[in-house]
């Protein structure tokens, strides 16, 4: 029987290539990983901006819309027949005929500012005249001090 050592040798040299390729398929995953998740934490960060540039813009609608709004409040109070008869309805003076007059008024201003509805109201928010639809009456701080300035 012939003894060979082809065997012993073929199998010494594979195991440092099969440790070589599985530390690349190591890093390989690792780097994988990485990248994924660095990828991820840009995407995130890319959207949470997006959100918060257009959560910004919204509010600053929302914001001149308002102001818009208390503007209209404030021309529809100017002239002396229109204050002094919104001053009465909302004092409870002038009866019918005085709210009759101030209605009309805010009809005349619905109509041409396109409303669906406009209400006098007084600081409390107790509703003495509208034109249009009635809502939820509800105040800010602004408004109240608005009418108040009336």
């Amino acid at each position: 029987m012939v003894h060979s050592d082809r065997n012993d040798t073929q199998t010494a040299p594979g195991l440092p290539w099969r440790a070589a390729l599985l530390a690349l398929l190591l890093l390989l995953a690792a780097g994988g990983a990485w990248l994924f998740q660095d990828q991820r934490h840009r995407v995130a960060e890319q959207r949470l901006a997006e959100l918060s540039a257009i959560g910004a813009l919204k509010a600053e609608e929302i914001a001149r819309w308002r102001d818009e709004r208390l503007a209209d409040a404030a021309y529809l109070a100017t002239g002396t027949f229109t204050r002094v008869a919104m001053l009465d309805v909302v004092a409870g003076l002038g009866g019918e005929p005085a709210r009759g007059r101030v209605e009309a008024r805010l009809a005349d201003a619905n109509r041409y500012f396109g409303f669906e509805s406009i209400q006098l109201v007084t600081p409390d928010g107790s509703l003495v005249a509208r034109a249009g639809e009635v809502g939820n009456v509800s105040l800010y701080t602004d408004e109240r001090e608005l009418l108040l300035r009336l």
